[in-house]
């Protein structure tokens, strides 16, 4: 593989600036976060963001979001416990 890499060069994509998603899907922000910001964001960062979450939100933001939110707590939390609080989602 080492050859190839001197007939190819990597150019992140200018439609998604290499976040490997469709443009729509990064129009919608929580708090001003895209899903990519929050991918690229390690374990430990990402809990700190999701604790606070709910003060940002509306009250009816808060009612359709709060299963989510528990599951997503609740697997940062695994990931926390098994220490791998310094990886990224991406």
């Amino acid at each position: 593989t080492r050859w190839v890499e001197g007939f190819t060069n990597k150019v992140p994509c200018s439609e998604c600036n290499g976040t490997r998603l469709k443009k729509e899907a990064l129009y919608f922000r929580i708090n001003q976060k895209n899903i990519a910001e929050l991918a690229s964001m390690d374990i430990t960062l990402l809990d700190e963001w999701f604790r606070h979450i709910e003060k940002k939100l509306s009250s009816q933001q808060n009612i359709i979001a709060k299963e989510v939110l528990k599951e997503i707590r609740a697997r940062i939390g695994f990931l926390l416990e098994v220490g791998l609080g310094y990886v990224t989602l991406n």
